[in-house]
């Protein structure tokens, strides 16, 4: 078979390309909870706080990357 009459994998099965995204913790308390964090001791710091960011910094921070 020449090589420009050689099989080619339809277009319809291939989904579209994937992305990878890396979000770096920025305080002492994420849902990965990581024995070895060193984030954790800084919890001691502020009382209190979630150190989580919010549903409306997560969907905007989530639109930039794709």
């Amino acid at each position: 078979m020449p090589i420009d009459e050689a099989p080619t994998m339809p277009s319809t099965i291939l989904g579209p390309p994937a992305f990878h995204m890396l979000a770096k913790p920025t305080g002492a308390i994420c849902n990965l909870d990581c024995a070895y964090c060193f984030f954790l001791d800084k919890e001691v710091f502020y009382p209190g706080s979630k150190f989580r960011m919010s549903d409306q910094t997560l969907e905007q921070y989530i639109k930039q990357l794709i």
